[in-house]
């Protein structure tokens, strides 16, 4: 399988973001903040934040692999504002509270997605946003039937957790929540 004997799939995720920016990100990321890229693959947002925004911190959660790899590659020098979670953690995320989180394209890969927006929720800041996607798409390959059953439900919890500025669809731009100031 050329996934598994060759690092394309690493190269074409780089390639793929080459030009993208994240002006959104940055603009819903308060100043001195904290970002948290969950699942993050080659980490496109936050290398563009790193560069972009000096005065902010980042996390970068997902599993071990080569993309994982690839991500701690690109900030091994040059900056001590980008740290590293790997998956499974014993409690994720639950020790520091991000004011933005990026969760793309990772809910339909996931075996119970709303046990992960429930973590991600927990680790958002009061005030803080979440922008996220939920691909609807057949189950295949990395793409789980349980995520797609849970599907409605995920939606719904996040609907009655945070506000909602902008929801998730099918296929369109990411959803912004943002986590109601107590």
């Amino acid at each position: 399988n050329l996934w598994d004997q060759t690092d394309y799939f690493v190269l074409r995720q780089a390639y793929y973001h080459r030009d993208r920016c994240f002006h959104l990100a940055s603009a819903l990321l308060p100043g001195c903040g904290i970002w948290m890229e969950y699942g993050c693959g080659v980490a496109p947002v936050s290398a563009w934040l790193a560069r972009h925004r000096p005065d902010a911190m980042g996390v970068l959660v997902d599993l071990p692999g080569r993309t994982w790899d690839f991500a701690q590659w690109r900030f091994h020098r040059g900056t001590d504002r980008v740290f590293f979670a790997p998956l499974p953690v014993e409690r994720p995320l639950e020790t520091r509270a991000c004011d933005l989180i990026v969760c793309s394209e990772v809910l339909e890969h996931v075996p119970d997605p709303v046990d992960t927006v429930r973590t991600l929720t927990r680790a958002l800041a009061q005030g803080g946003h979440l922008l996220v996607n939920f691909v609807e798409t057949p189950a295949s390959g990395a793409n789980l039937m349980t995520a797609q059953r849970q599907r409605s439900a995920t939606l719904a919890y996040l609907a009655a957790q945070l506000e909602t500025i902008r929801p998730i669809t099918a296929h369109g731009p990411d959803g912004i929540y943002r986590k109601p100031m107590k």
